[in-house]
């Protein structure tokens, strides 16, 4: 008796230990190509297998895209339609810029009256290098629903508009009191 032999496609996951030269930072995540193989092995085992692991990409201080090809970790009984794959991640340099906005509330009702503290955020965010100059207060929008202030007397705002090309933003305070 041999026992039945099958294939499934499953997604490959990338393992990756990047580190970034100062100022610069990942455009994007780690991408794999191709970034889904095919197993091969006993219907019972591929059955329990979702996914398949690369070996740790490793990169210290990456001033660049990154690529290269990393091979597949091997699962016992199993076989796999190819035992490697290239990955890439855009690298690149990055300014770093702070703004102060005022936080709106969105579906305010004309009766409600409703302070929030404090009244603005800091945005700190970071933009490629070379990018298009400065941002100022039109080009970004905070908010919070008033239908959430209802619930919850502290609620995280949201960043409701912001340019294209931004690559990260952090907001300080993160949280913001709501005083009815």
């Amino acid at each position: 008796r041999f026992p039945l032999q099958t294939n499934r496609k499953v997604p490959v996951r990338v393992q990756s230990m990047i580190s970034y030269k100062g100022q610069y930072m990942p455009y994007s995540d780690v991408a794999v190509r191709p970034d889904s193989i095919l197993v091969y092995g006993d219907e019972e085992v591929i059955g329990r297998i979702n996914e398949v692991e690369t070996g740790t990409i490793k990169v210290k201080g990456a001033a660049g895209t990154v690529t290269g090809v990393i091979g597949l970790i091997p699962v016992e009984g199993i076989r796999f339609s190819q035992d490697e794959v290239f990955y890439t991640q855009e690298v690149g340099r990055y300014v770093e810029q702070s703004i102060k906005i005022p936080v709106k509330i969105s579906d305010l009702p004309a009766y409600a009256n409703v302070a929030i503290v404090p009244q603005e955020v800091e945005l700190r965010f970071r933009q490629p290098f070379g990018s298009v100059g400065k941002y100022d207060i039109s080009d970004f929008q905070v908010s919070v629903d008033y239908n959430s202030i209802l619930i919850k007397d502290v609620v995280r705002p949201a960043i409701t508009k912001m340019p294209d090309g931004i690559l990260s933003v952090d907001m300080e305070p993160a949280f913001v009191e709501i005083v009815l």
